[in-house]
């Protein structure tokens, strides 16, 4: 925010503060066909992406502190970030400007705001705001609101960036063709910084003219990829990404924020193509500046939308030539704005301007392109190529994989960075551009070798569609032609040799090869390529030597070799590439964040960001140093930039021209340099972010961008400048103002003068009276943060213009601050010594005018790390009621020089401070010299050098320092008498061969040499000694350090002191040892000698496990005082090992036959004790408590289980055995454990212990076998059937090796009888058999199953409880089931009949039926089963509801002859019986019939007697039929009653035949 006064007029308030706000600019040039008033910085209109300059005009009577202003902006308004400072704050999105504010008494005051206006601000939109003020008082101000109108229109451009083939395709229809993919963007013309852009509808469409490409061009739509946004299934490099994230490597520096969904459709083939755009973000939020392959897009052109449409063309349209200039254009773009404008309203976007020639350039080579705004022009053709040649950082490419394209880490092309010997491969490569199959296609790589050579250490690798392929698919030659130029070596054919199969074949070997040339034996496809990776190493060059390569290819179908026009000085032309010869790149950036434009008097920060891109060989970057140019309309802000490791950037001001005034015409090309010099750096370390401010000076010409370049430069960079330069350009803003501003030093050396400049410019369209600038001098009691606290006074007046006169006050800080330009403030115009203000007078000020002076004060008494903090509290002008307040704030700190560190005690007298040797304190120090004067030069001591002569004493840390020094020549001297001290020098800063008490150096300006430091030596003897076990004898060889071993002791003697010790002996305390002897009785400082002695181990040595020594060692130094170390021990362990081990085994055990381990086996037991210790061993005993077990029988010499002594390794014996009991076979073991016991020399308790255990065998099982032995017949029928008995055998064995008992047989066959076992306690001892016998009567059931079956089985108990079972036995018994029935019927006789052998009509019959059961199983359920109708019902003699087997049931039934039985001369009577066998639900058993004949006639007619062969009956004399039939089905029986039908049929015919 700028302090400022212009032209407007306010009316004083009744609370003593009035404000107004105005419009300063409603714009900033370059104006443009929206914008165009004649006075278009204040014409009431404002375009979007411009900004809006508010002016506050405050006028006070009073003094005020803390008033609070606000101003707050609409939707689509923000205030600009550079309003932002200590005073004020942004907030609410930007929208708010909230400022606080103490207001001088009778002043009028003038601040300027700046607002930016967006793109999304709906044009005709009136931006309408106002100024509000809170007083201290709490009252409230508001003033009158400002409108200004907002005028925007949409620019948007259609642009085709690339076209690509995309590859042989086939119709659908069968037709080949050849498909291209066409790149269109949506561009918003930001020309001006897209001041008066407005956004355009998320939705549009353009057209493609494939009408326009040939006949039957049409849209791909049966491929995979027809038509979408970049990115998405197919992109290009030449474009941003079509949305933000679309890819993982989309972001907003390389896509647009959203180009949409983007569909194709053509009405029929050669038709133009409609593309159509849905939803995009057409407000242009954030402007890529990268496209996919990292190329810069200019600011100008801010992409929308990004996209493709493919087309495919039939290759019939070639012709005979076999090839055409195929015009791929897009037009019919004429989108509307957000408020329904058409684009360039009554314009034209670029490419469908009314004279412009659409598709007018042509393009170069085969399948070559050519592109101008809304069209591109592919030259298409049956067989072309393309190669291309680059480095690959990547010296362990993978040879066998894939992976390999992808690890290539290929160098930025021109910017790759090799060291000395660097290994690192040439990746060429072949594509095929054309529409038909490449053959015979050839590269031809050319270097020099002075600067790199091929590397036939390594493999070359081919490769294809990212696969390697075998070099047997090429013929690779190598040749060492030599080229007199860059010309030759990017332009000769490639065919004359000589050429060889191998790199060592030409003459010099590898380092002789100039040329490889590589011809492919496999045909290329359309689209598809081939990769040569060569091998190649940097030669020893100098750091600013460029490395190139240089590649020209040919294939069937040229006449001669495509060549190249690349040019490595510049890294111009295509068919080459370089890499650098340097220990890394380094690049840097420089940017003002978040301002883009200033007005005179705002200061600005500026940012420097620099990178470093290292070789594979560099580890540090040497002397990196950032410069920046400064332009003379830019003012460094001293003291602004950030320091780097303590050390600040160096300044150094432009050439201000003739007229000695910065930023005037004379000097429009001087710059200021800031110079940050970061010495080595780290490549692993990032650089730092540089930082400094700059001010636009008040006489800054308006508008102006004013360039700013930053250039970062390493002797290990070879790059031209070009490749390390950044410029940032800041335009500005000016305004209808009378502007003030100051200048001061950000630094002053301590008694140097304070430069001050006052200036001031009037940018009003009227020429002003004088102008009054009062400067209240920097002051502890202003408020304003000086901490200065000396005299401030003026000096003189170094130049000036435009100054009237020079005034002087002293009047109180107070009133000043009330009102500066009171009539009660005494001036005067001669300089006072304690003036507390200066007046500066202008003369008037012409518009445009400016002036300044050029001031000098004297800070007496300042010192170092003072700030004088000041500013222009009050600027009157004549003619103008506005009083500027306070402005140019200016801080200047005080700076001085000093000498000094540290007086240390060089304890090991090397002459350098090493860590921990401490500082001597309390010594007196002298610094005697002359200063260099106010001019800084160093006259020798005359002149304007000053002496100077201080003393100080060194501090408890011994550091001493000679402060507020300027710059000048001093010596410093260190004046004790350090000899009588007991202490000698060591060192001095300048040189540790001659050690001196005096130190002579020169002290720059702002310098603080913090390396004169002196070593001092004080004379302190001292011994020390270190004892050690040197050596140890293994006497016994037991490997144990245990009694009679013999130890050999070092005893270390060193001298620790500074000074020489003579006389050295030690004297050791242990009892036994032999005598000390040294190699060396006499040490110099820091030397030391070795002593020794010898020690055998006694046993009560060991036993204490350790053995401590203690030692003195003596001598005399070099003053006869005696020197004696302290008591040195060492303590050697000892082994006592204190162990016995009790071994217990198995030898063996007896069992019996069956080799199991069970009741009655024998176990013997051996025990071995042995002391596997190395002490003694006393009152050994062992003791086994297992029950049952046998005496010990041991090889001592009693024989017994003890000893007294064992010695280590010595040991005895025991053996004993025990039976096996049934516990222990049913437990499954016999453990036993035993133990030995004992004590060492010194009652130390040694113990062991040991168990053994025997698994045994605890087998458990039964076995049953059941078997049948006999069944009787009963009833003699020879049948096994119901009521036979049959008799079982049951078998129980017991298989297990123990007793079992509750041996039970478990049958459970119901009616079983029961079992007669000869076993009847239920025990069965191991391998003992139980058998058991029963009988079982046959029932009809088991008759009818057929067979008996029974299972048996047996369980028992183990000795454990256990239950034991044996496996199931089953045995089986066939029956005979033979169910039967038989039914004989009869005529027992007529009643009415007077004729015995025929019946009449109404004579009754009676019936006989005689049921007998022929089977062996009882009937159930018998029925009769009879077919005469008029049958009588059946009377039996018994029921029929069971038939026993053989039974007989007689059963009779009556029947009526009738007319019709006369007719038929007989009554037939046929029937059978049916039953179920053994029960009613068991399947049916029919008899076979039995049949009765009945003659008839008609009385009293006279019978003829038939003749008959077969058997009577009595009364009837008729033959009886009938059967037994068992088992048959009753179907069959059905049909024998039929078949007895026909019989009698045949009987009746022969009766009356």
């Amino acid at each position: 925010m700028g302090a400022s006064v212009g032209g407007a007029t306010v009316a004083q308030a009744a609370n003593g503060v009035d404000i107004s706000l105005s419009v300063l600019a409603d714009g900033s040039p370059a104006w443009d066909d929206l914008d165009t008033d004649a006075n278009g910085a204040a014409n009431g209109i404002v375009r979007t992406n411009d900004t809006i300059s508010y002016n506050w005009n405050i006028r006070t009577d009073r003094v005020v502190k803390g008033v609070k202003f606000e101003q707050r902006l609409p939707t689509g308004v923000t205030w600009d970030a550079g309003m932002a400072s200590p005073d004020c704050a942004i907030t609410e999105a930007g929208a708010l400007l909230t400022c606080t504010l103490d207001l001088a008494a009778n002043a009028s005051s003038s601040y300027t705001v700046v607002a930016n206006v967006s793109n999304t601000i709906p044009r005709g939109t009136s931006i309408d705001t106002f100024l509000t003020t809170t007083l201290d008082d709490g009252s409230v101000e508001t003033s009158a609101t400002v409108s200004t109108k907002v005028v925007a229109q949409p620019r948007v451009d259609l642009t085709i960036p690339a076209v690509a083939g995309t590859g042989l395709s086939t119709s659908p229809e069968g037709e080949p063709g050849y498909v291209y993919t066409i790149y269109a963007g949506v561009i918003s013309n930001n020309t001006n910084k897209a001041k008066g852009n407005e956004p355009i509808v998320s939705d549009f469409s353009f057209q493609q003219f494939a009408n326009e490409i040939a006949p039957g061009a049409r849209l791909w739509t049966w491929g995979s990829n027809t038509c979408g946004v970049n990115g998405r299934g197919q992109q290009t490099n030449a474009m941003p990404y079509g949305s933000i994230g679309i890819i993982g490597a989309a972001t907003a520096a390389n896509s647009t924020p959203n180009s949409g969904t983007w569909t194709c459709s053509q009405a029929a083939p050669g038709d133009p193509i409609t593309v159509s755009v849905t939803g995009a973000d057409t407000t242009v939020p954030s402007q890529p500046n990268k496209t996919v392959g990292g190329t810069t897009i200019a600011d100008e052109r801010a992409y929308i939308a990004a996209g493709y449409v493919s087309v495919w063309i039939p290759l019939s349209a070639l012709g005979p030539t076999g090839e055409m200039n195929v015009k791929m254009r897009v037009g019919g773009f004429d989108p509307d704005s957000i408020t329904g404008q058409s684009n360039y309203g009554a314009g034209f976007e670029q490419g469908s301007e009314p004279n412009f020639v659409p598709c007018s350039n042509t393009p170069g080579g085969a399948n070559g392109t050519a592109g101008n705004d809304n069209c591109y022009t592919v030259r298409m053709t049956d067989r072309g190529g393309q190669s291309d040649v680059g480095f690959v950082r990547n010296p362990t490419l993978d040879t066998t994989s894939a992976n390999m394209v992808n690890a290539q880490a290929k160098y930025q092309s021109g910017e790759g960075v090799v060291g000395t010997g660097e290994q690192f491969y040439l990746r060429t490569g072949l594509g095929n551009t054309g529409l038909l199959p490449m053959t015979n296609g050839q590269l031809c790589v050319r270097i020099d070798p002075k600067l790199l050579q091929f590397d036939d250490s390594r493999p070359i690798v081919m490769m294809s569609g990212g696969n390697p392929r075998p070099l047997s698919e090429a013929t690779i030659e190598y040749g060492s032609q030599s080229y007199a130029s860059e010309a030759e070596l990017r332009g000769n054919e490639c065919d004359a040799g000589p050429w060889a199969d191998s790199a060592s074949a030409v003459a010099g070997g590898a380092s002789a090869v100039t040329t490889i040339r590589v011809t492919f034996h496999n045909d290329i496809a359309p689209g598809g390529s081939m990769r040569f990776f060569v091998p190649m190493v940097a030669q020893a060059n100098p750091p600013s030597t460029v490395l190139p390569a240089y590649l020209v290819s040919k294939w069937d179908g040229r006449s001669n070799w495509a060549k190249g026009t690349y040019v490595a000085a510049d890294h111009s032309g295509y068919g080459g590439d370089r890499v650098n010869q340097a220990g890394a790149l380094v690049r840097t950036s420089i940017t003002s964040p978040g301002v883009s434009s200033a007005s005179p008097g705002s200061p600005v920060k500026f940012e420097v960001n620099s990178t470093i891109t290292q070789s594979s060989q560099a580890t540090t970057v040497r002397d990196v140093r950032v410069v920046v140019n400064i332009p003379s309309c830019l003012e460094y802000i001293a003291g602004s930039a950030i320091a780097i490791n303590g050390v600040e950037p160096v300044f150094v001001a432009g050439d201000p021209g003739p007229d000695g005034i910065a930023c005037t015409a004379d000097d429009k090309d001087s710059y200021s340099t800031l110079t940050w010099i970061l010495g080595d750096w780290p490549v692993a370390d990032p650089l730092p972010v540089l930082t400094y401010e700059a001010q636009v000076p008040v006489n800054a010409p308006v508008p102006v961008t004013l360039p700013t370049t930053a250039v970062i430069s390493s002797p290990d960079d070879a790059s031209t400048e070009p490749y390390r330069t950044s410029t940032s350009g800041l335009a500005v803003n000016g305004f209808s103002e009378f502007a003030v501003a100051k200048r001061a030093p950000a630094e002053i050396e301590v008694g140097d003068p304070v430069p001050y400049r006052l200036s001031w410019a009037n940018r009003l369209s009227a020429p002003v009276g004088s102008a009054e600038l009062v400067d209240i001098l920097p002051n502890t009691a202003d408020g304003r943060g000086t901490t200065f606290a000396g005299t401030f006074s003026y000096l003189s007046t170094e130049g000036s213009l435009g100054v009237e006169s020079l005034w002087f006050t002293n009047a109180p800080i107070a009133d000043l601050q009330a009102d500066p330009h009171s009539a009660s403030i005494v001036w005067s115009a001669t300089p006072l010594p304690d003036a507390t203000a200066i007046k500066v007078r202008t003369l008037p000020v012409t518009p445009g005018g400016f002036g300044y002076i050029d001031l000098n004060f004297e800070a007496a008494n300042s010192k170092k790390g003072d700030l004088l903090k000041n500013s222009i509290a009050s600027t009157k002008i004549e003619g103008l009621s506005l009083i500027i307040g306070e402005a140019g704030r200016t801080t200047t700190r005080v700076t001085a020089s000093s000498v000094g560190n540290t007086v240390w005690n060089d304890a090991n007298g090397n002459g350098k401070h090493d860590k921990g040797e401490a500082g001597v304190p309390g010594l007196n120090l002298e610094l005697n010299g002359y200063s260099f004067g106010p001019d800084g030069v160093d006259d020798g001591g005359a002149g304007d050098d000053e002496a100077v002569s201080l003393t100080t004493t060194t501090d408890a840390k011994g550091e001493y320092s000679f402060d507020g020094l300027h710059s000048g020549s001093y010596t410093v001297t260190i004046t004790d008498d350090l000899a009588a001290m007991g202490w000698r020098m060591t060192a001095d800063p300048a040189a540790n061969a001659v050690p001196l008490q005096t130190y002579s150096t020169e002290v720059n300006r702002s310098a603080d040499l913090t390396n004169v430091n002196f070593g001092m030596l004080e004379v302190l003897p001292a011994l020390t000694l270190v004892k050690t076990e040197k050596s140890w004898a293994d006497t016994n060889g037991n490997g144990l350090r245990d009694e009679g071993d013999v130890l050999t002791f070092n005893f270390a003697v060193s001298n620790t002191g500074n000074d020489t010790v003579t006389g050295i002996s030690v004297t050791d305390q242990l009892a036994g040892v032999s005598a000390v002897t040294c190699a060396d009785s006499t040490l110099a400082v820091g030397a030391s000698t070795n002593c020794s002695a010898t020690y055998t181990v006694t046993e009560g040595d060991q036993l204490a496990e350790t053995l401590t020594n203690t030692a003195t060692a003596d001598g005399t130094d070099a003053l006869g005082r005696p020197v004696t170390t302290g008591p040195a021990d060492v303590t050697v362990p000892l082994d006592a090992v204190r162990d016995i081990t009790l071994t217990k085994t198995v030898e063996k055990v007896d069992t019996d036959a069956d080799q199991l381990v069970d009741e009655g086996s024998v176990i013997h037991y051996l025990f071995k004790v042995e002391n596997t210790g190395n002490t003694r061993l006393l009152n050994v005993d062992l003791t086994d408590d297992l029950a049952g077990l046998s005496a010990l029988d041991c090889n001592t010499p009693a024989g017994d289980a003890k000893a007294a002594e064992l010695l280590p390794g010595e040991g005895f014996e025991c053996r004993a055995t025990v039976d096996v009991t049934l516990a222990d076979v049913t437990s499954g073991k016999v453990t036993n454990t035993a133990k030995v016991t004992s004590v060492d020399p010194n009652d130390v308790v040694v113990n062991d212990e040991d168990s053994v255990t025997v698994p045994t065998n605890l087998i458990v099982g039964l076995e049953l076998n059941k078997k049948i032995t006999g069944v009787k017949d009963e009833n003699a029928n020879k049948l096994n059937d119901a009521g036979d008995v049959i008799s079982y055998e049951i078998t129980v064995k017991n298989t297990s090796n123990v007793k079992l008992t509750d041996v039970k047989v478990v049958d459970e066959l119901k009616g079983l009888g029961k079992l007669d076992c000869d076993v009847t306690n239920g025990e069965l001892a191991a391998g003992a058999s139980m058998v058991c016998k029963a009988d079982y009567t046959v029932t009809e059931a088991d008759t009818y199953a057929g067979e008996i079956v029974n299972d048996a089985h047996a369980v028992a108990k183990s000795p454990t409880g256990d239950a034991v079972e044996s496996l199931e036995d089953t045995v089986s018994q066939p029956l005979d089931a033979r169910p039967s029935l038989k039914v004989v019927k009869t005529i027992e006789k007529v009643t009415g009949s007077t004729k015995k052998k025929v019946a009449y009509t109404g004579d009754t019959v009676t019936f006989g039926f005689d049921i007998t059961n022929t089977g062996n199983l009882s009937m159930y359920d018998v029925k009769i089963v009879d077919g005469l109708k008029g049958l009588s019902g059946f009377t039996c003699e018994s029921p029929l509801t069971k038939i026993a087997p053989g039974d007989t049931v007689h059963c009779t039934a009556s029947y009526v002859v009738t007319k019709g039985d006369e007719q038929a001369r007989k009554v037939t009577n046929t029937a059978f019986v049916t039953g179920h066998p053994s029960a009613a639900s068991n399947p049916l058993v029919t008899s076979a019939d039995s049949t009765v004949v009945k003659a008839v006639t008609k009385a009293p007619d006279e019978v003829v007697q038939p003749k008959s062969d077969g058997t009577k009956n009595e009364e009837t004399g008729l033959a009886l039929t009938g059967g037994e039939i068992g088992g048959v089905a009753l179907a069959g029986a059905l049909l024998l009653l039929l078949g007895g039908v026909l019989l009698v049929r045949r009987r009746k015919s022969a009766e009356q035949s």
